[in-house]
């Protein structure tokens, strides 16, 4: 039963030999590699600072949404929507389309939280996708995006600015 069905790969006749003789009779040898220092990936090492500052130091809390969108999502901040990116393969209405914004995602993850906390402060890194014109290839962005939703103690102009401009600070 076995010959046929469980040993269907070269590693699955290694491991019926381990199993025929015994595992614990098997030497085992150190594997012999070089070490080598990772190279430098600035970038990484500044989304890293970023992530930490906001989510340690400002008190945020870190979101992901997903790349795809709508339509609608990707008429957010494009005055044209017909650069938008879309996908070829058959997909959902609501995710036929890369985003070219992040802050439709933040916004519906803020609006979904705003009943739980009397503050919302949220943050995501992510890509956004941009096509200058309709014959060219799609560029990838990384962009920062945050939102904030509290609930005003204050019902004056006055005192909606100066929760702005505190958050502003941060």
């Amino acid at each position: 039963f076995r010959h046929k069905y469980d040993i269907t790969i070269p590693e699955d006749l290694v491991e019926e030999i381990g199993r025929t003789i015994g595992y614990a009779s098997i030497q085992t040898i150190p594997l012999k590699m070089a070490v080598e220092t990772p190279i430098r990936y600035p970038l990484r090492e500044l989304e890293r600072r970023i992530k930490q500052y906001f989510s340690l130091d400002a008190n945020f809390n870190e979101v992901f949404n997903y790349s795809f969108s709508s339509k609608k999502d990707t008429e957010f901040e494009s005055l044209n929507s017909d650069l938008a990116l879309g996908i070829a393969n058959d997909m959902p209405e609501e995710q036929s389309f890369m985003r070219t914004s992040l802050y439709p995602g933040l916004i519906r993850q803020a609006v979904s939280n705003q009943d739980r906390f009397p503050e919302v402060q949220i943050f995501e890194i992510g890509r956004a996708y941009f096509k200058l014109n309709k014959n060219e290839l799609a560029s990838e962005k990384r962009i920062l995006g945050v939102a904030i939703i509290s609930k005003s103690k204050h019902a004056d102009l006055d005192g909606i600015e100066k929760e702005f401009l505190s958050a502003r600070d941060t």
